[in-house]
């Protein structure tokens, strides 16, 4: 008899996290990234061959992981920093930061903290988070640990919160709950990282878990405070009203949904600055991150425009510009056949992650974070190809991400390691190939969805009502 390899699959997947996250932002990229694909291989065990795991050990390791990232410094980004200073300029300058950079402060003590990339940039997250980055800079004044505690346990509470309602809704399942728990995304990128997107992520997943129990006014008003948070909770809403719109039996939930949405979301950036609140996500539109499937068209745009004669400034933004609205129409695209190719499920799960997953795979600015709002709610569902694709997706972009955003010292000023020859190889070409091989599988397994389910409903043999719920 073939001894049960999920439990020391999951033990492994903990050592190789914990071992990361002690080393401290001071440990050397290649076991950094070792590690990470040794977590995600024990993470894919677990899914593949999880029957006899045990759900005790998951939330114990699990939550000692999340205990362990809070204790720990940031390992890959300092956007917490950037949450740290967006919120003194509310509560210490008494200043709006969609209309002050970071920069416009320099004697503020945590200026230096800030990546030098974003000290000149306002905020680009939403008003709801930028009163909460308020009250905890408030509360924490000058104190650093009591900052970095604030917007670590933030994440931490969002994590949990998201690991208890994907326990309940899956009776117990340790596989989906491995999924929140014993994910090296989560762990680094969320809890230790201290990144919003696990409130954007518990929001779906709360957004949808309310449609499953026919109450969409409540489910579209969650769904607004998320976009509150980050606006790319905008595209899970977007797929839901167009899962709404496919069935006529579901008609009658698209008025309270949009409107508790709507009403939501304009209150909030209402009293957040309204247009002010809104311009920076707008002027933000020229980024395009190196290791998403638009980097390498990018840096061949810049090096055109340059040789032509453009400033080096110019060529990085117009090429930006161009591409960008290519990821947004290609994101558009790809939501909108996510959301109509599973319109048949009676709860908007895969619609839901569908939209996030689709930006994170196809958008022009990506980073592992993001894919997080999509990760709480496709653990409900995870035989589903689309958490596949999320989970290979999310390790792609970590391991690009692993010795960029990684300092030297935290009190007094940054410095960057050295960017070694194969990370920049791989975050500039292995990285952007293998997202799109992982596009090219996606719309493989799509593909073959799809002639699945129009033989199953062209065959009189095998009928099946059209709001059934598909469980695991």
């Amino acid at each position: 008899m073939r001894r049960p390899s999920a439990p020391v699959a999951a033990v492994v997947a903990a050592l190789a996290m914990a071992t990361a996250l002690l080393g401290g932002p001071g440990f050397p990229s290649v076991p950094t990234a070792v590690l990470f694909l040794v977590a995600y291989g024990g993470l894919g065990v677990v899914l593949v061959d999880g029957r006899h795991l045990d759900r005790r050990l998951v939330i114990g390791l699990g939550f000692g992981l999340v205990v362990l990232a809070v204790a720990r410094p940031p390992m890959q980004s300092h956007d917490l920093w950037s949450y740290v200073m967006y919120g003194r300029e509310l509560s210490h300058h008494h200043v709006s930061p969609y209309t002050h950079a970071p920069d416009l402060f320099a004697h503020d003590p945590f200026l230096h903290r800030v990546d030098p990339l974003w000290r000149h940039a306002e905020s680009v997250y939403g008003p709801l988070f930028t009163a909460w980055s308020g009250i905890i800079t408030l509360v924490g004044g000058s104190v650093t640990l009591l900052l970095r505690l604030g917007f670590q346990l933030t994440a931490a509470v969002a994590v949990l919160a998201a690991a208890h309602l994907v326990d309940r809704r899956t009776n117990g399942d340790p596989r989906a709950l491995a999924v929140v728990l014993l994910n090296p995304l989560v762990v680094f990128s969320l809890v230790n990282d201290a990144h919003v997107d696990a409130l954007v992520g518990l929001a779906v997943l709360g957004s949808v878990l309310l449609l499953e129990r026919r109450r969409p006014a409540l489910a579209g008003g969650v769904l607004g405070l998320a976009v509150l948070v980050k606006v790319i909770a905008l595209l899970p809403a977007g797929a839901i009203g167009l899962w709404m719109l496919s069935r006529r039996r579901r008609w009658s939930a698209i008025a309270p949904f949009a409107l508790a949405l709507g009403v939501v979301v304009l209150l909030g950036y209402g009293a957040g600055g309204g247009r002010s609140a809104v311009q920076p996500v707008l002027d933000s539109s020229s980024r395009v991150s190196g290791a998403s499937i638009w980097g390498p068209p990018n840096r061949s745009a810049i090096d055109t425009e340059e040789h032509q004669g453009d400033a080096p400034a110019v060529a990085k933004k117009e090429a930006g510009r161009s591409l960008s609205r290519y990821g947004t129409l290609s994101v558009v695209v790809l939501t909108t056949a996510l959301a109509l190719l599973f319109a048949g499920e009676a709860v908007p799960i895969l619609a839901a992650g569908g939209a996030i997953l689709a930006y994170t795979l196809v958008g022009a600015y990506v980073y592992p974070w993001y894919a997080a709002g999509a990760l709480f709610v496709l653990a409900l569902r995870r035989r589903s190809p689309l958490l596949g694709v999320l989970l290979a997706l999310s390790a792609v972009l970590q391991i690009a991400e692993v010795p960029g955003r990684q300092f030297l010292a935290f009190a007094n000023r940054q410095q960057r390691f050295p960017d070694p020859g194969w990370h920049k190889w791989f975050r500039a070409h292995g990285a952007p190939a293998l997202d799109l091989l992982l596009l090219g599988a996606l719309l493989v397994l799509l593909g073959r969805t799809f002639l699945r389910d129009r033989a199953a409903r062209s065959s009189p043999h095998d009928v099946v009502g059209e709001e059934r719920e598909q469980v695991d």
